[in-house]
């Protein structure tokens, strides 16, 4: 049986996702050509395969806290929050985290 795998920070405002079949290399390759040019430095330093063949605990026993502390552990000095749900840390107004480059809401629906 195969286990996915899985990265941190594949969207910005997704803390992990399972890798499809492009994985981090095609994700890389849609950064550097699709996405703004000063999000590049910080989507490619963020975007990383989760460590460890067992890092995540199966579907039904994930929780919060040990999908943030294994987080905290291996994507040092992260400015994700789980309060924002957003790799991005430009406030444009009270309520709504923006992209630097374009002072939009980032996302009208936030997931774990």
């Amino acid at each position: 049986m195969l286990k996915a795998k899985y990265a941190w920070h594949v969207h910005h405002d997704r803390l992990f996702e399972p890798l499809w079949a492009g994985g981090i290399k095609e994700r890389r390759d849609f950064i550097k050509s699709q996405k703004p040019p000063e999000e590049r430095t910080l989507r490619l330093s963020l975007l990383r395969q989760i460590k460890g063949s067992s890092a995540l605990p199966s579907l039904a026993s994930r929780t919060q806290k040990n999908i943030a502390s294994l987080h905290k552990e291996q994507c040092k000095d992260c400015p994700w929050s789980a309060s924002r749900q957003t790799i991005f840390t430009h406030q444009d107004t009270e309520r709504d985290w923006c992209r630097p480059s374009q002072g939009k809401r980032v996302s009208s629906s936030r997931g774990f």
